[in-house]
């Protein structure tokens, strides 16, 4: 039979074992916790990392495509410029070769034009020696020409030599104003029509 002594120890010793069994369980159920909170939020850092790195290479793409669609855009552009580069210079080289009655053609027209634009009677006209001799021969025909398409008499006088493939500029004698008809003008005024014409039949 078990004295006073031994029971009151054996009540401390299970209750002692209870409570450290307790102590254990809750123990446990707290790491538990923390290895679950540390699970949960490597794997939320993982998300996060991972959709970093795809906006990250969302951002990269959309930079290559916005890249390749420059350059796609650029090469377009020049491989514009040189078709109208090549279109201007043909243009010149025919001019350069227009025979004689071809060129005076041509020359009466820009003629009348500066006459025209500056409602005038009388020019100097100024063009490269080739077209000077040619104006020169042909100058009382052109004036009659002229005139008749005008309905008014008007004068040209030979004026300077200037650089040109063709054509011609012109001013009154005792005036200020000056019109470009050279080739090289009138084919810049025409560049923008030449751009469309290539952009509707190429591009």
């Amino acid at each position: 039979m078990e004295s006073g002594v031994e029971k009151i120890t054996k009540e401390i010793t299970n209750k002692a074992e209870e409570e450290a069994e307790q102590l254990v369980s809750e123990a446990k159920k707290r790491a538990e916790n923390i290895k679950q909170n540390a699970r949960e939020k490597a794997s939320q850092k993982k998300q996060e990392i991972i959709e970093e790195r795809r906006e990250e290479i969302e951002q990269e793409k959309r930079s290559v495509m916005a890249d390749a669609k420059l350059k796609s855009k650029r090469a377009k552009l020049d491989v514009k410029e040189e078709l109208i580069n090549e279109i201007i210079e043909n243009v010149k080289t025919t001019i350069s070769e227009y025979s004689d009655q071809e060129k005076l053609e041509l020359l009466k027209n820009l003629i009348k034009e500066s006459f025209i634009e500056i409602n005038t009677d009388k020019l100097t006209i100024n063009s490269n020696n080739q077209d000077k001799e040619l104006i020169q021969e042909n100058k009382q025909q052109i004036e009659t020409e002229i005139s008749e398409k005008l309905d008014k008499q008007v004068e040209i006088q030979i004026g300077e030599t200037i650089e040109t493939v063709g054509g011609v500029t012109a001013k009154p004698p005792e005036g200020s104003i000056t019109i470009d008809n050279t080739i090289e003008e009138r084919i810049r005024r025409k560049r923008g029509e030449i751009r469309q014409i290539i952009n509707r039949v190429c591009f």
